[in-house]
């Protein structure tokens, strides 16, 4: 296995031993361990919990971090098609994507670097961060694409041990796995990020917006009217113009008033709702819980049409039987701050 060198009388593990079969390999390469820090009310507020450092080998610290995020964090729930018989599951964050994630932060970072790699959670997303970033050869733009093709490896024989115990395979494949990963589960768009000299790599995964919306507005089983979520109604209501301000702008909020006065914090649970495209009648009924007339439609969906936040997929029939409507990007950009504040 080549895992020790040197002359008969004098044998001494390799750097991949250590790493791979040593207890504690922090005591070899410093800061080799994982940190993970919980913000229940987002980074911005100081209340925060951190969990013990999670050491061992390698593949340990993998399957510990993993087993420490499924059991504190991630949530499934049952949501069913509009238009197909069969209900699905969805995951707050899938597993396959925090894996992958997971086990390339471990992989790639560069172990003569004294920084630990650090996950930090908030209500909205998951970042792992790890330092020694990706190769030079990798540009953030092939980041943003998926189109990964890496001159060189780093830790190679590392990765070749992690590929015989399936946690990779060692073919530039780990980003392209994340975001179609996170597209089947109908989670919004994982972010990549490193800096000019790569001296850090970074992956946020988003959660899905139905939990988001869940926690945030509550559900439709809620009897307190006056409270939603952890926050109360007025709250919230706060948050959403605060928001809507700071992405559209002064003008166009003061237009968007009288709109959320109407909406009230519906707009939250169409927006999200129609990160897919659905129809109307969905909208109205299986969301909102109301009849699909046209007086609803008027309150509730043309105004978010109007201010770009939905759109048509018909745009030169509106009155199309196939006409359905989906969350904009500006749309998308108002949930992410909204969310980020939650």
């Amino acid at each position: 296995m080549l895992l020790v060198e040197g002359p008969s009388e004098h044998r001494f593990p390799r750097n991949v031993a250590l790493m791979m079969f040593h207890e504690h390999p922090e005591q070899f390469f410093p800061a080799t361990w994982v940190d993970v820090v919980y913000f229940p009310k987002g980074e911005a507020d100081p209340e925060f919990t951190e969990f013990p450092k999670i050491t061992g080998p390698v593949p340990s610290m993998i399957q510990k971090t993993l087993d420490l995020l499924q059991t504190n964090f991630l949530r499934g729930k049952i949501i069913k098609q509009h238009d197909q018989p069969e209900a699905v599951r969805v995951w707050n964050y899938p597993y396959a994507a925090l894996e992958e994630a997971i086990v390339n932060a471990l992989y790639h970072r560069d172990y003569q670097v004294r920084e630990q790699v650090e996950i930090r959670i908030t209500p909205a997303s998951i970042v792992i961060l790890n330092y020694g970033g990706p190769d030079r050869s990798i540009r953030q733009e092939d980041l943003e694409s998926g189109r990964i093709r890496p001159r060189r490896y780093r830790n190679r024989r590392l990765g070749d041990f992690l590929k015989e115990l399936d946690l990779t395979e060692g073919r530039a494949t780990g980003i392209p796995t994340i975001k179609r990963t996170l597209e089947i589960n109908g989670s919004p768009v994982p972010s990549f990020r490193t800096d000019d000299n790569h001296t850090f790599f970074e992956v946020e995964i988003f959660c899905h917006l139905s939990f988001l919306v869940e926690d945030l507005v509550g559900t439709d089983q809620d009897n307190d009217q006056d409270r939603l979520g952890t926050k109360t109604r007025s709250e919230v209501q706060k948050e959403l113009e605060d928001t809507l301000e700071q992405v559209l702008g002064v003008t166009e909020q003061k237009k968007l008033r009288k709109t959320i006065a109407g909406i009230g914090l519906e707009i939250v649970k169409i927006l999200a709702y129609a990160t897919r495209p659905v129809k109307r009648k969905d909208i109205l009924e299986k969301e909102l819980g109301l009849s699909n007339h046209t007086d609803n439609v008027r309150r509730y969906i043309e105004p978010l049409l109007e201010f770009k936040l939905l759109d048509r997929t018909v745009k030169d029939k509106l009155s199309s039987p196939a006409q359905q409507y989906y969350t904009t990007k500006l749309g998308l950009e108002i949930l992410s701050h909204l969310f980020r504040k939650g």
